[in-house]
């Protein structure tokens, strides 16, 4: 189980660091949904180094959101990103992500 939550949180921070790419990058829709993917991400990281479990879980649910529109807006493999980004967030709303 600890090994599934290496991946995940190498993952999700390769993801976290393509979105803060496309901020910099994009222009429009893309880089509001990337910022708002990537505040999002912060915030439930946040939640889960203060030990607020129930907060992180809360943030999660519009966090597959945000990654899903992020999924529609990207071209090619890009898309690996954002799956893995709702991956991160289903794990934090089903307990498999915490810092105990």
């Amino acid at each position: 189980m600890t090994l599934v939550g290496i991946f995940a949180g190498i993952g999700v921070f390769l993801a976290a660091m393509y979105s803060l790419s496309q901020i910099l990058l994009l222009q429009g829709r893309g880089r509001v949904a990337h910022a708002i993917c990537f505040g999002l991400i912060l915030a439930v990281m946040a939640a889960l180094m203060e030990r607020a479990v129930p907060i992180a879980r809360i943030l999660s649910a519009p966090l597959i959101l945000v990654a899903f529109w992020t999924l529609v807006l990207e071209p090619r493999w890009y898309r690996i990103f954002p799956l893995l980004v709702m991956l991160f967030a289903l794990m934090a709303i089903l307990g498999y992500v915490s810092m105990t």
